[in-house]
C-alpha cells in the first residue's frame, strides 16, 4: 500500500525579547519549530510527511 504524500509548510518564527536587569538592557533571538511534535508522531505512520519551514517557502 502507497503511503500518503503530504507537505507542511510554517510552523517556524523567531522570537524576539529584550531583557532588563537594573539599567542594563539586552536582547536576544530565538528561533522555534512548532512542527516538530507533529512530524515525531508521524514518522513511520502511514503519511510520508515532507516539512517545509516557513522561511525556506518562496
Amino acid at each position: 500500500m502507497a503511503k500518503t504524500k503530504v507537505l507542511l509548510v510554517g510552523e517556524s518564527w523567531m522570537s524576539s525579547a529584550t531583557h532588563y536587569k537594573g539599567f542594563d538592557q539586552f536582547g536576544s533571538v530565538t528561533f522555534h519549530l512548532g512542527a516538530t511534535p507533529l512530524v515525531n508522531a508521524l514518522k513511520d505512520s502511514e503519511f510520508d510527511l515532507e516539512y517545509m519551514p516557513a522561511h525556506e517557502a518562496v
